[in-house]
């Protein structure tokens, strides 16, 4: 069961999914699922692609037409060296499988269940997911085999089953196959309300494990490309409206405003970044500024809600970086270790509530050399913040 062990461990498809899919035993990797999202599919993309770089065969099948699967979760699979197949039913019923198989000569890792390839059916939701690994005992074979016969079976409906490819994206959303993120708002979770169950005239709000980045070569999730226009380069930088990661390093005196000790818990933020939060104004205090709401990941495997506000001081005599702040809170600040380390911010489709998740990605995390690459601009802050490395992407 996700996200909880007999134990009450955490425990998460996603996690194991991407555990077995690294592993040299296997040769092959079949998925199909009702609902493919960037959110998903962002989060075991680098997974997949060393999977087909080592020569391992991956097949997908997703859902089409059902409000939810994306062009940008179809492109990412596509780019990291799936074959992709669309299911069209054509409204009558929906194509609403879980399984993810992994199979070599000798072993076959399967799971079948609840979870869609999205970051909410792989790491956060409760989720039902029964997992078997078979090393080749007669009636595991016999099972395995008829489950691969259905999924090759799915390939030969004609008129239903398609394989996918990146000219196709543009088509598929304009008649409604598939959904463009950018302009439809994808159900990543619910909305934060005041409270959802009371237990000693308090609100509990049930705490769940955080989903870890997305793969940070994977940048901003773009429209999808006409038919006839070759794939498009990534910018080398791109502008805070266009982006949707925000990453930045730590400074020692920015990890320092611990819970308990004195000091605002907020950080300098550079001027290009600033249109990548919400629109400050004037709300009757002393300066501009603007409330949000984040989902922070915590380094315990929980994630909770967050209020951070961005405010601008008017400059002084030296204008530039100090002039707009973060303030965090002591939430975000105590998932600090030391300096160094990245605040990532991701900004999620419009409608999502909230509309940022936020990470603390520590100097040891093997996400923090590639995210590290990415932050390449720097910026001399005033004071004892001294110099960062900041990126959008």
């Amino acid at each position: 069961m996700q996200p909880f062990g007999p134990n009450g461990e955490l425990v998460t498809l996603g996690h194991a999914l991407t555990t077995e899919i690294g592993s040299p035993v296997y040769t092959e990797l079949e998925m199909a699922v009702a609902f493919a999202t960037s959110s998903g599919t962002s989060r075991i993309y680098g997974a997949l692609r060393a999977l087909s770089a080592r020569g391992a065969a991956a097949t997908a099948h997703v859902g089409l037409s059902n409000g939810i699967t994306s062009a940008q979760a179809v492109e990412q699979l596509i780019q990291a060296g799936v074959e992709v197949f669309g299911f069209e039913t054509g409204g009558s019923v929906l194509f609403h499988p879980k399984a993810y198989i992994l199979r070599s000569p000798g072993q076959t890792w399967i799971s079948v269940g609840s979870s869609n390839l999205t970051a909410d059916g792989l790491y956060r939701n409760f989720e039902a997911n029964s997992i078997s690994v078979s090393i080749g005992a007669p009636d595991d074979v016999a099972a395995i085999a008829e489950l691969s016969q259905v999924l090759l079976n799915l390939r030969g409906m004609q008129g239903h089953s398609s394989r996918l490819q990146l000219t196709d994206l543009q088509r598929l959303v304009t008649t409604g196959s598939l959904i463009d993120e950018t302009v439809t708002p994808v159900p990543q979770r619910i909305k934060l309300k005041p409270g959802v169950a009371r237990q000693g005239g308090a609100n509990q709000r049930i705490q769940v494990p955080a989903a870890p980045p997305p793969h940070p070569d994977l940048g901003t999730v773009r429209r999808p490309r006409a038919a006839a226009a070759p794939p498009a380069a990534t910018p080398a930088t791109a502008s805070a409206i266009q982006s949707r990661f925000f990453g930045m390093t730590l400074s020692d005196f920015d990890v320092s405003h611990r819970r308990g000790v004195p000091g605002t818990p907020e950080v300098s933020l550079p001027e290009e970044c600033v249109a990548f939060f919400p629109t400050v104004q004037m709300q009757g205090r002393r300066y501009p500024d603007a409330y949000f709401d984040v989902l922070l990941n915590e380094r315990t495997g929980g994630a909770r809600p967050a209020h951070y506000r961005i405010w601008q001081r008017p400059p002084g005599t030296e204008a530039g970086h100090a002039d707009w702040r973060i303030n965090v809170g002591h939430d975000t600040i105590d998932q600090t270790g030391a300096g160094g380390d990245i605040l990532l911010v991701e900004r999620l489709p419009d409608g999502s509530d909230p509309a940022y998740e936020v990470w603390i990605v520590r100097a040891g995390d093997p996400e923090h050399a590639p995210l590290l690459a990415r932050c390449n601009r720097t910026v001399q802050a005033r004071g004892r913040a001294g110099v960062k490395q900041f990126g959008l992407f």
